[in-house]
């Protein structure tokens, strides 16, 4: 399983399970927002009181992976599978770099 490596800037609801907002930017430099509960993107136990911005992972599958222009490796992912994650804008499907994703081989990803 692929993983798109994120950061969580806060929690924007305490109550179980917890709701963190988590940000990650794209191959082309936009900025896409996800807000989703903390078991989703990450193992740590996150409150209200931890100290933000942390790392986080969106797990995600591939769609398809391409040589940009510039020469760099550029992957589509989707992060509505295996957890249905979406941006705030409802996007599901992301062009990132190859070194935004990692390989969650070995370990398991975070879960619902």
């Amino acid at each position: 399983m692929l993983a798109t490596k994120a950061e969580m800037r806060r929690c924007v609801d305490a109550s179980f399970p917890g709701w963190v907002e988590c940000a990650f930017t794209d191959a082309s430099g936009v900025e896409h927002l996800i807000v989703e509960k903390v078991p989703t993107v990450t193992a740590e136990a996150i409150s209200a009181t931890s100290t933000f911005p942390r790392p986080c992972e969106i797990a995600c599958i591939l769609v398809q992976e391409r040589v940009g222009p510039d020469g760099r490796t550029v992957l589509v992912v989707d992060t509505a599978s295996p957890w249905g994650v979406q941006s705030t804008a409802g996007m599901t499907q992301f062009e990132v770099l190859r070194e935004q994703v990692l390989e969650l081989e070995g370990r398991p990803p975070a879960r619902r």
